[in-house]
C-alpha cells in the first residue's frame, strides 16, 4: 500500500471523528440551554410575579413545595429575610421591597 493513501485515509478518519465530536457536543450545549432556561412563570400570566434568583443564601430554615427556605439571602448586595409563604405564586402582590423566590417564597429587607 502507498505511504500516501494510508496519511490520507488517516486524516480523512480523524476529520469524520472531528465532526462526528461536534455534532454530539453541539446537541449536549443545546440540551444545557435549554435546561438552563428558567420556566418559573407563565409568559403570557401578567399577574405572575417576577421571581428572584438571589445571589447568597444562608441557613436552611425549611421546605415549602421541594425547595429550600433560607433564613437569610442577599439580592444585588442588599440583605434579605425570610417573611411568609405564599400559597398562590401566580396571584402574588408583591410590594416593591419584598422579594419572592420560586415556588413563592416571600422575603423582606432586613
Amino acid at each position: 500500500m502507498d505511504a500516501s493513501l494510508l496519511i490520507s485515509l488517516l486524516w480523512l478518519g480523524w476529520l469524520a471523528m472531528l465532526w462526528l465530536l461536534k455534532a454530539g457536543l453541539d446537541h449536549v450545549e443545546s440540551t444545557l440551554i435549554v435546561e438552563d432556561e428558567p420556566s418559573l412563570c407563565p409568559v403570557n400570566n401578567p399577574q405572575a410575579p417576577s421571581f428572584v434568583r438571589p445571589d447568597t443564601c444562608g441557613e436552611i430554615i425549611g421546605h415549602y413545595l421541594d425547595a429550600p427556605i433560607y433564613r437569610d439571602i442577599s439580592i444585588d448586595g442588599v440583605e434579605y429575610r425570610f417573611d411568609h409563604v405564599h400559597p398562590e405564586a401566580t396571584a402574588l402582590p408583591v410590594t416593591p421591597e419584598e422579594r419572592s423566590i420560586a415556588p413563592g417564597i416571600i422575603y423582606v429587607p432586613r
